[in-house]
């Protein structure tokens, strides 16, 4: 997968409630850990995360093997496949891996008190229906059961949800307006329910090592099936008011939709699809037939929001995939659409304004 270099604390939480405690700011925290070696994460195809020191010449110091990928009841899968003489390429570990700073109580029962962490969270792509989080502040890794036992947080994966499909999603670490830090994911492909939906794992609930329902949020936008099967791929998140608290996120979908969900309001029972009509949800945005949305989607905000084009964000997302093996020889056209989110859904290319390109060269006298 992509790498994940995690240094010395380095975010910009402010020293205000929901960032901490009086006693515990997060500059505090940044003082305690200015001195931090650089850790390289990376994940790979022999099933394992790998974590290499900087500061040791690129020694490695510690090797994550998810229980996701370490045995399976089938003899092509599981690391044991890896000794077959006859194996051919198979897929582990490619989505890239995602580091933050967060307060959270890491005690199991609810011991303890919350203090700052950094955290690191990945996920399969084609290598598994799941994802995972290990607590990476201590970047000695003690080498015991115990210091084992610190570092992995948790694992979600499709026994613990229909909703898990094969996430490309890179994950996504934030504060919610519901005060809890949490996991955010596209569900991905091939879930067992076939739905398109978001994924908020709250990162305390599952350190206790179960998954109840009340332990993570489902988005469902109600489309796909067991049969005719869709999903969220990648995600982009985006703070609306500048409070560093995540109100609103974008998913692409592998059947062309572009979904805008709302996370703004302090009760979670209200975060929903941006966009409905009366129960059902509604897309931002439909692409072409036969152009899938793979890809995160770039945004930035528009100058001048007003009730009227309100919240006036410009998603950008390009089509395609690269998933199966009939893609490379696919000669369907794609585009690339940048699409206003200004208060309106079910945008089609029609609603669009054609942009064209024309070539040209310059000289140097």
């Amino acid at each position: 997968s992509g790498p994940a270099f995690v240094g010395k604390p380095s975010a910009n939480y402010p020293d205000l409630d929901p960032f901490g405690t009086s006693t515990k700011r997060y500059s505090d925290f940044v003082e305690a850990n200015k001195n931090r070696n650089g850790i390289v994460y990376v994940g790979a195809n022999d099933g394992m995360v790998h974590a290499f020191d900087t500061s040791l010449s690129g020694q490695e110091v510690m090797t994550y093997v998810p229980a996701e990928l370490y045995s399976s009841g089938t003899a092509t899968n599981g690391l044991h496949y890896l000794s077959d003489p006859n194996y051919t390429h198979n897929y582990y570990i490619d989505v890239n891996l995602a580091s933050s700073d967060v307060f959270i109580n890491t005690s199991t029962g609810g011991f303890g008190s919350a203090n700052w962490e950094t955290i690191l969270a990945g996920g399969y792509g084609a290598g598994g229906r799941g994802v995972f989080a290990l607590n990476i502040t201590d970047e000695s890794f003690p080498n015991s059961v115990a210091g084992a036992q610190d570092t992995v947080l948790w694992e979600f994966s499709d026994a613990n949800s229909t909703y898990m499909g094969f996430s490309y999603s890179e994950p996504r670490i934030a504060m919610l307006n519901n005060g809890k830090w949490a996991v955010l994911l596209g569900n991905g492909y091939n879930s067992d329910n076939g739905k398109a939906a978001l994924i908020i794992l709250y990162i305390e609930e599952g350190i206790d090592g179960t998954w109840d329902t009340a332990d993570y949020e489902i988005i469902d936008t109600g489309v796909g099936d067991a049969t005719n099967k869709s999903g969220i791929g990648e995600i982009t998140v985006i703070d609306m008011n500048g409070d560093q608290v995540i109100d609103r996120v974008y998913g692409s979908g592998i059947d062309g939709k572009l979904w805008a969900f709302d996370l703004s309001d302090s009760n979670a029972n209200n975060w929903d699809s941006a966009y409905k009509s009366g129960s059902v949800s509604k897309p931002l945005f439909t692409a072409q037939t036969g152009q899938p949305i793979t890809v995160k989607s770039a945004i930035t905000r528009v100058a001048d929001t007003t009730l009227a084009n309100d919240p006036n964000v410009l998603v950008i997302v390009g089509t395609g995939q690269f998933l199966t093996d009939a893609d490379p020889a696919s000669t369907t056209q794609q585009s690339i659409y940048g699409i206003w989110d200004a208060g309106v859904s079910e945008i089609t290319v029609s609603n669009l304004v054609e942009q064209t390109l024309e070539s040209f060269s310059t000289s140097s006298q």
